[in-house]
């Protein structure tokens, strides 16, 4: 994604595109009803009923579409942040798991010691077996 792109304006411009095509359509409109007054197909008083009617419905429209925005606007962004925090998660394991890989050979043969220690006696049998084969040979290389 172009470090360019801005979600709030994107969303900004989607609003105001919508509120625009909302008072064309309503200027539009009291066009028509000022022409049908004008020709007495409607009194003055149900033409400004009308006009009055359409622009209370053009604010609802306009403040709907705000809201909408708004509300994409805060789902995208939240999106966005759970993204950015899985990212930030697994980049941490990335790195503790570089970080275990990288450890010094002494931490690794002591943490393998702290382990043989903690074995019981029927493990560490078991485990010599392994190393030695069952006859108590070391295996051939």
């Amino acid at each position: 994604m172009s470090d360019d792109f801005n979600l709030e304006d994107t969303l900004k411009n989607i609003f105001f595109a919508g509120v625009g095509a909302v008072s064309l359509s309503a200027e539009k409109s009291k066009k028509v009803i000022d022409k049908l007054v004008e020709k007495g197909e409607i009194t003055v008083e149900q033409g400004k009923a009308m006009n009055k009617e359409l622009k209370h419905k053009a604010e609802e429209a306009a403040g709907e579409a705000k809201k909408k925005v708004e509300e994409a606007k805060q789902e995208a962004e939240e999106k966005v942040k759970a993204e950015k925090e899985a990212a930030e998660a697994q980049a941490e394991e990335k790195n503790e798991e570089a970080a275990d890989e990288k450890k010094d050979p002494d931490v690794k043969f002591n943490e393998l010691l702290d382990f043989l220690g903690k074995l019981n006696d029927e493990q560490r049998a078991a485990l010599k077996e392994k190393l030695n084969g069952p006859s108590g040979q070391k295996p051939e290389e």
